[in-house]
């Protein structure tokens, strides 16, 4: 029976949006005799919704017609109105402990390091990617975006271990209310008879016997791939983009595209014999806990654990790690914060102090990266406290961008041109090269690089994800630099402008200096 604060007098329209911006809709209309047609569509996309709408209010004529708009109750903001898990830190420390035990399921082996801290650490990325992704990105980059999605290729025994390892992980998001009823198991399929997804997993409407297409979001769920239907698989993983989806036995066309591929091999002779509960108990705390962080509180949070991972990846490159790709190199940095923000909770609950976190994270990201010091710290030399000097980062920046490879970005201008020629414009162009001359007074003239700030910076994020936010390193730097004069420049219209000294950055080498001044016409050297 329809509760007395939901009836509804006049024909209704209920709608919802799922993460993938595709709407399902219900029309109940009270002269049925159920109170309700048959009349449900789901669109791929909210313009659709809008064209339905239109033509729904045409339909009606001088009918009086109600919309209204329902909000689907899963992900951390519905976790929060739960009542909170109290758990002592005996009970806590429990958790923790397990989690460890878990991570050396596998062995002690590299590989089967890092695909068990590969398979965990995107689990917990399903928790932490859309609320960093939301503070750090606008809305029309987080339509690309998405948590990371795995697959796990192997036998029935490599399924067994991942199955086993996500159940533990994946925390239920979701919260039935009134209008909704949620049907969110971690592990698909629960019931091997079942045909397609939607028969597995699923939403209810007003307690209605129809099923309609479920949500996942801030969580993670494990699906094997070969009992359902590709189209099936696509328009799951559209939808719930916002959850760290494990398959198993991936099809090709999963609408998922690169996705991170975990050893299957390397999981088959692992032993489940930590306390799922235990662990389960303790991420629920952690999601609470992140849930609650709110505000400036949580950029705070993100912005802190964003620093952590520029700092270690910095290092790393100067170790000698081969930083992958840009899609790679994504998830990667969602993968470890994830694991920063697990220690930092694990720090403000007082389970582990400062320096073991420390060590945890640097040992957890060396597994993760298949690095060979698991059981080293990972900086050769300062402390955690005396990173480096922002003019030091600077030049390790401007080493990275300037390199023969990126020759061809650097165009030369000559002295008496102007920069609006439509080949100085476009993103193909990084900088100028060029002689300039002071103003009077000042010096001779020199060879130039020539930067406009606003395209450096892009270019920086480009080249170097893992580098400090650039607009704060310039803050940072001192105005003493001698191969660096920051002034304004027309291009043609004034900009903010870098004007690199060439013969004095005597930091890059032999191979990129020479392939800087060959950009120069003869005449020009001469």
């Amino acid at each position: 029976m329809i509760d007395q604060e939901l009836a509804v007098e006049v024909p209704t329209v209920f709608y919802w949006q799922y993460d993938d911006g595709s709407v399902q809709y219900v029309l109940r209309d009270p002269k049925k005799k159920s109170g309700w047609s048959v009349k449900r569509e789901r669109l791929e996309s909210w313009e659709e919704w809008k064209v339905v709408k239109n033509k729904i209010r045409e339909t009606a004529g001088t009918q009086e017609i109600e919309f209204r708009k329902c909000r689907i109750p899963c992900g951390l903001c519905e976790i929060v109105r739960r009542r909170e898990l109290l758990l002592s830190r005996e009970e806590q420390m429990r958790g923790f402990l397990e989690l460890e035990k878990l991570l050396a399921c596998c062995g002690e082996g590299q590989q089967e390091r890092q695909a068990v801290m590969n398979l965990v650490s995107g689990v917990l990325a399903g928790y932490s990617t859309r609320c960093y992704l939301r503070w750090r990105k606008d809305w029309r980059q987080l339509l690309a975006c998405r948590a990371p999605p795995m697959e796990v290729k192997g036998s029935v025994q490599a399924y067994d271990v991942a199955s086993a390892i996500v159940d533990a992980l994946a925390v239920d998001t979701s919260e039935d209310r009134k209008k909704f009823c949620l049907y969110n198991n971690s592990i698909l399929p629960t019931d091997w008879t079942e045909q397609t997804l939607d028969e597995d997993t699923y939403l209810q409407f007003r307690g209605k016997k129809y099923r309609y297409p479920t949500q996942y979001r801030e969580t993670s769920v494990l699906l094997y791939g070969g009992f359902f239907k590709g189209a099936d698989r696509a328009a799951f993983a559209q939808r719930n983009r916002w959850a760290s989806i494990v398959f198993v036995q991936r099809g090709p066309k999963d609408g998922c595209g690169d996705v991170l591929r975990i050893s299957g091999k390397a999981l088959e002779h692992g032993t489940w014999d930590w306390d799922s509960e235990a662990i389960y108990r303790f991420l629920y705390t952690y999601v609470f806990w992140l849930a609650r962080k709110r505000g400036k509180e949580r950029k705070r949070l993100l912005l802190d654990a964003e620093d952590r991972i520029n700092e270690i990846f910095m290092r790393q490159v100067m170790g000698g790690w081969e930083r992958p790709g840009p899609t790679r190199m994504g998830t990667i940095r969602l993968q470890a914060l994830a694991l920063v923000l697990l220690l930092r909770f694990c720090q403000e609950e007082s389970l582990l102090t400062a320096r073991d976190c420390d060590g945890k994270l640097h040992r957890w990201i060396g597994w993760l990266l298949a690095r060979q010091e698991a059981n080293a710290p990972f900086r050769k030399g300062p402390a955690p406290q005396s990173e480096p000097r922002p003019e030091e980062i600077f030049r390790q920046l401007l080493s990275r961008i300037i390199t023969p490879e990126h020759a061809e970005y650097f165009l030369f201008v000559g002295e008496q041109e102007t920069y609006d020629k439509e080949e100085l414009q476009g993103d193909t162009c990084w900088g100028y090269c060029r002689v300039y001359k002071p103003k009077k007074g000042e010096q001779e003239a020199f060879l130039a690089l020539v930067f406009r700030r606003r395209v450096f910076e892009r270019v920086a994020e480009e080249v170097a994800p893992e580098t400090r936010r650039v607009k704060e390193l310039f803050s940072k730097l001192d105005t003493d630099i001698p191969f660096l004069f920051a002034k304004k420049m027309r291009f043609p219209k004034s900009e903010d402008a870098l004007v690199l000294q060439i013969q004095r950055m005597d930091f890059l080498d032999a191979a990129a200096r020479s392939a800087l001044m060959d950009r120069f016409p003869a005449s020009v050297l001469e």
